[in-house]
C-alpha cells in the first residue's frame, strides 16, 4: 500500500458515520425517555425541532472544525480539542435557537444530549484511534517526514518519529549546517523527491522572520504538511495546531483558509447579504445617484477594471465621486501619492467632488459593489480590489492578496483604511487569507459599521 493509500484509509468516512450514529443515538435516547416533554413525542414539536437542530448542526460542526483531518487523527489532543470546539459550538446555536424561540422546558433534553452525545463520539474517537495505530503498525506508516535542522536536533527528533507507533517513518535527513541554509524552494524540492508528506523543522540562526511562511507558500498546492519545534519563526500569518510526536511538541500548519471547507456558507452568506442589501437600500441608492448628477456632469456610476481572485479580472462598480475622466489622469498624478508601495491615494485628490468626498468618507460609494457580490466577483468581507496598474506593481508578497476573493470591507479597512502605510496594510491583508473563518468575517462586518460611521481614514 503506497503512503497516499494509508493516508486515505486513515482518513474513513466510516469515522464520520459513526459519529452521525453517536449523535443520533443520543437525540433518540433523550427524546423516549420523555426529558421536557410536554406532550406525546409526535405532538411536541419543540423538542423535535431542537432534535432535529442537534442532529443536523453537530455532524456539520465536526466536518468545518476538520476532526477528520490526516493530521489529527491518532495525534494527541488535538482531535478531542476540534471536537470539543464543535460540539461546543453546536449547542451554543441550539441553545440560542431555543432562546429565540422560546423553548425553556427541553432545557433537560438538550443537557442530556450534549452530555451523552460527547461521550459516544469521544468513545468512538478513543477505539478508532486504537484500531488506527494498530492498523498502522502492521503496514505502512501514516505520515513520512523529512527532518530538517541541526545534528544534535536530528538524531533526537529520528528517534521520537520512528517511535511514534507507526504514526511516522522517516524518509529523509536535511542537515542545516551554520550558515548554509537552503532555500524554501530547494527544500520543497528535495521533499517531494523525496515523496514525504510532513516536513520537521528545527529553528536555526540562520533562520529569519519570514522563512518557514515562505515555505509554506511553495508547498501551499503540495499537500505536504510543515510541523515546527515550538521556538521557530515564520507563523505570523497561519493558524496552529498542537502535535505531540513521543516527547516532542510540534507545531503544525492548518491547511490554508482559502481551501477551507467552510468557504460555500461563505458564499450563501455573500448572496442573502448582497440580495438583502440591493432590496433595503434600494431607495438610498436611487437618492445617492440621484445626487451624484446634480452635483456634477456625468452618469451616477463608475466602472473600472479590477484584479479579482486568481488573477481574474472583473468589472468593479462604484458610485462616482470623483469629475468625469479623471481615470485618465491618474498617471500623471501618481507621482504625488501619499503612499508608497503598489497602491496610488492622495489626501487632497484634486479630481474628486464635493459629493464624493462625504460618499468617499463614509465609504457610500462602495454600496453599488453589492451587485459585484451577487455575481460571485467580490464577497462582503476580503481584500480590497486594486485596480490594474496598482497589481502591475505587486511584489510576490503582494500577489498573495489575490488567493481570497476581493470584498467590500476587510481586516485592512478596520484597522485603518488609508492611514495604514501599504506594507502595514498588505500584512493585515495577508492575515486574513491565510487565517479566515466564518466568525472572524462576522466580527469584521460589525467593526465596519462602527468604522463607517465614524469616518475616519478614508479619502
Amino acid at each position: 500500500m503506497s503512503n497516499d493509500q494509508a493516508r486515505k484509509r486513515a482518513k474513513v468516512p466510516s469515522l464520520a458515520l459513526r459519529d452521525c450514529v453517536c449523535i443520533v443515538a443520543a437525540v433518540a435516547v433523550g427524546l423516549t425517555t420523555q426529558l421536557g416533554a410536554r406532550a406525546a413525542l409526535v405532538e411536541d414539536k419543540r423538542r423535535l425541532f431542537l432534535a432535529l437542530a442537534i442532529v443536523i448542526i453537530w455532524p456539520a460542526a465536526l466536518w468545518l472544525k476538520q476532526s477528520h483531518e490526516t493530521t489529527t487523527l491518532g495525534f494527541g489532543g488535538e482531535e478531542y480539542r476540534r471536537v470539543l470546539n464543535a460540539t461546543f459550538t453546536t449547542f451554543a446555536l441550539v441553545c440560542g435557537a431555543a432562546y429565540l424561540a422560546s423553548i425553556t422546558r427541553a432545557r433537560a433534553f438538550v443537557l442530556f444530549s450534549a452530555i451523552v452525545g460527547l461521550v459516544l463520539v469521544l468513545a468512538n474517537r478513543v477505539v478508532s484511534r486504537s484500531l488506527l495505530l494498530r492498523r498502522l503498525q502492521s503496514s505502512h506508516p501514516l505520515h513520512t517526514v523529512l527532518l530538517v535542522g541541526n545534528t544534535n536536533w536530528l538524531r533526537e527528533a529520528e528517534i521520537a518519529f520512528n517511535a511514534s507507533q507507526g504514526r511516522y517513518h522517516v524518509s529523509g535527513r536535511y542537515l542545516i549546517e551554520a550558515d548554509a541554509l537552503p532555500t524554501p524552494y530547494a527544500l520543497a524540492t528535495e521533499a517531494k523527491h523525496l515523496g514525504v508528506d510532513a516536513i520537521a523543522i528545527s529553528p536555526t540562526s540562520a533562520m529569519g522572520s519570514t522563512w518557514v511562511t515562505e515555505l509554506a507558500w511553495v508547498l501551499e498546492r503540495s499537500s505536504i504538511t510543515i510541523l515546527a519545534a515550538a521556538s521557530v519563526v515564520g507563523f505570523q500569518d497561519r493558524q496552529m495546531s498542537m502535535v505531540r510526536v513521543e516527547s516532542m511538541n510540534l507545531l503544525a500548519l492548518d491547511p490554508p483558509a482559502h481551501d477551507h471547507p467552510a468557504l460555500p456558507i461563505k458564499r450563501l452568506i455573500d448572496v442573502l447579504g448582497s440580495s438583502l442589501g440591493l432590496i433595503f437600500l434600494g431607495p438610498l441608492l436611487l437618492l445617492l445617484a440621484a445626487v451624484i448628477r446634480f452635483d456634477s456632469k456625468g452618469p451616477a456610476l463608475f466602472k473600472q477594471q479590477r484584479m479579482g481572485q486568481h488573477n481574474r479580472t472583473f468589472t468593479c462598480w462604484k458610485f462616482r465621486t470623483m469629475r468625469v475622466g479623471a481615470d485618465a489622469e491618474r498617471a500623471l498624478l501618481r507621482s504625488h501619492s501619499d503612499q508608497a508601495g503598489a497602491t496610488f491615494k492622495m489626501h487632497d485628490d484634486p479630481r474628486v467632488t464635493k459629493v464624493g468626498k462625504t460618499l468617499r468618507k463614509y465609504s457610500l460609494d462602495e454600496l453599488p459593489q453589492l451587485v459585484n457580490v451577487l455575481r460571485g466577483e467580490m464577497s462582503l468581507v476580503g481584500p480590497r480590489p486594486h485596480p490594474l496598474d496598482d497589481v502591475a506593481k505587486y511584489s510576490a508578497r503582494d500577489s498573495r492578496r489575490l488567493l481570497a476573493k476581493p470584498g467590500m470591507t476587510g481586516l485592512w479597512q478596520v484597522s485603518g483604511r488609508s492611514d495604514l502605510a501599504w506594507e502595514d496594510a498588505v500584512g493585515l491583508d495577508l492575515e486574513y487569507v491565510e487565517s479566515w473563518s466564518l466568525s472572524l468575517d462576522f466580527l469584521l462586518l460589525l467593526r465596519t459599521v462602527a468604522v463607517v460611521l465614524k469616518g475616519s481614514g478614508a479619502y
